[in-house]
């Protein structure tokens, strides 16, 4: 347990230390993203199915901001966002994101009355930089009007620098 929690300690120290020195100081990007958990095991309303996000962005060092397209066919779901936050790290392989979103949600279900509902969400993200590429890992909390509640997602994903 000991050995654990002293890893667990060590992981900002690890990150922080290995400097990323192709990184450029402002992109543009594009990335894709997967709902990891309707992907595998499926959802409370759903089978396995795909979940997908594509997403482009630019980030200029402590900022990023990106535009967001959410298809899940399955439940007849599509949102479109926009996201802007903070990038902690940057400059670094590995980088953390706190990111900010308003957006809409398009449901084209019979029991909804309208199409088109409004969303916030806050969203961390974890991301791993290897030359024009990241790998990437989102933990998503978004306000969704069209069941009122707050409903979390997780994502993982890959994107590509230009």
């Amino acid at each position: 347990m000991k050995n654990l929690l002293f890893l667990f300690l060590l992981i900002p120290a690890i990150c922080t230390a290995q400097v990323n020195w192709f990184e450029k100081e402002a992109f543009f990007f594009a990335s894709t993203e997967i709902d990891v958990k309707n992907a595998f095991f499926g959802g409370t309303v759903n089978d396995r199915a795909y979940d997908g996000i594509f997403n482009f962005g630019y980030r200029n060092r402590g900022f990023q901001v990106q535009a967001s397209y959410e298809n899940f066919k399955a439940i007849d779901f599509y949102s479109f966002e926009l996201r802007a936050g903070h990038v902690f790290n940057h400059g670094r392989q590995w980088n953390y994101l706190l990111l900010g979103g308003l957006g809409w949600i398009q449901r084209n279900v019979e029991w909804l009355q309208k199409v088109l509902y409004p969303a916030a969400s806050l969203s961390a993200q974890l991301e791993y930089h290897t030359g024009s590429f990241f790998f990437l890992l989102r933990w998503e909390g978004r306000l969704r009007t069209d069941l009122n509640m707050l409903k979390p997602s997780g994502f993982g994903g890959i994107g590509f620098k230009f």
